[in-house]
């Protein structure tokens, strides 16, 4: 097999002949997880676009920033809401670059590489025939790396 990437390959990966090699592109393990990459990225422009639309309606309709925006069915003083938040944090947490972007992102993150964890990397190596140990990449461990800074050291990337 060629180590040089090109066009019908994936990723670098390391099989477990130990030699460095690629996951064709055509795999069904690969191809199913591409497309779980692109439905997590297309949902998070959807909610993207959804905050900058909800970002624009705030603006428009000058809310007070002192008052309490609540979620939830009915009115609120009936204790049936399920989240409030100041104006002032909800105008800031909806721009962009604001913190719900940061959630969101952070999410798909750890979205991704929890899926190629605990179930691609499994589909990969039964293709193989292999243990998944055997199955690295080296694209999916600096993701585990930036997972890792997400989940275990406040979103601090070391």
């Amino acid at each position: 097999m060629n180590d040089t990437p090109t066009s019908n390959m994936m990723y670098p990966v390391t099989l477990p002949t130990g030699k460095y090699s690629e996951i064709p592109a055509n795999s069904s393990a690969s191809q199913e997880f591409i497309s779980f990459c692109q439905s997590i990225h297309i949902c998070y422009y959807i909610s993207t676009t959804g905050l900058k639309d909800f970002a624009k309606d705030l603006k428009k309709r000058g809310l007070n920033p002192e008052r309490t925006m609540y979620f939830g069915k009915g009115h609120p003083n009936d204790g049936n809401y399920h989240a409030k938040i100041n104006m002032r944090e909800l105008a800031k947490s909806v721009q962009k670059d604001g913190s719900y972007y940061d959630a969101l992102a952070k999410s798909q993150i750890v979205l991704i590489f929890t899926s190629w964890d605990e179930h691609y990397r499994t589909l990969i190596a039964q293709e193989n025939n292999c243990d998944n140990a055997q199955i690295t990449s080296d694209l999916m461990g600096d993701l585990r790396l930036i997972r890792n800074c997400i989940i275990h050291n406040k979103s601090i990337i070391t």
